[in-house]
């Protein structure tokens, strides 16, 4: 009779910042670019957001994480703006499924595939591109996936992309009439004024 022992030996794990050489192949690429009314897109994201958001020091090579036990996003601070909003959508689209609460029932590639697609889909509707880190990091998650799977998270992904440009034109809108109106309201202060 052979027996079999499985043992385990204890080993150097590094983190990959904390090596020298050549960068390793990424599936994502960065994204560089500026984004017209940056300010007023954050402000609004920040508003629609379930959760508080912060921009901080991240450990590690996230971008940003959405943490469903103490409630809030956390963005990685000083990355250019694309980048910034693109993380802004995904960890927002993170806490609008509500993945890592009680009744989350995926597992972490759905999740992913989940919060990036949507990041993606909601990022083309306000008229930005973000293909070059969305297809990327969407093929990273999606690997060994049935066509199945992801074709029932489509749905999904469709309705919640939908629900947040929603309530993003409502802000917008809700923000251009407020800038609007003390202008009016300055004009007819000096018409009355002028009236006397």
């Amino acid at each position: 009779m052979i027996r079999e022992y499985k043992s385990f030996r204890p080993c150097y794990v590094f983190d990959l910042s904390q090596t020298e050489g050549d960068p390793l192949p990424s599936l994502t690429t960065r994204l560089e670019a500026g984004v017209e009314d940056y300010e007023k897109l954050k402000e609004v994201l920040i508003s629609i957001s379930p959760v508080p958001v912060s921009f901080e020091e991240v450990p590690g090579s996230a971008n940003g994480f959405y943490s469903p036990t103490e409630m809030r996003i956390v963005v990685q601070e000083g990355m250019p703006e694309l980048q910034t909003i693109k993380t802004m959508l995904h960890e927002i689209a993170h806490a609008t499924y509500g993945h890592g609460s009680k009744e989350d029932k995926w597992d972490k590639q759905s999740k992913e595939i989940q919060a990036e697609s949507t990041a993606f889909w909601v990022a083309g509707m306000l008229g930005l591109d973000t293909g070059d880190y969305s297809f990327g990091y969407i093929t990273g998650w999606s690997k060994d996936r049935e066509v199945s799977e992801l074709k029932e998270n489509l749905e999904l992904i469709k309705n919640t992309a939908n629900e947040l440009v929603t309530k993003i034109d409502e802000k917008l809108v809700e923000l251009e009439t407020k800038q609007e109106m003390p202008e009016e309201s300055e004009t007819q202060i000096s018409v009355k004024k002028k009236s006397r």
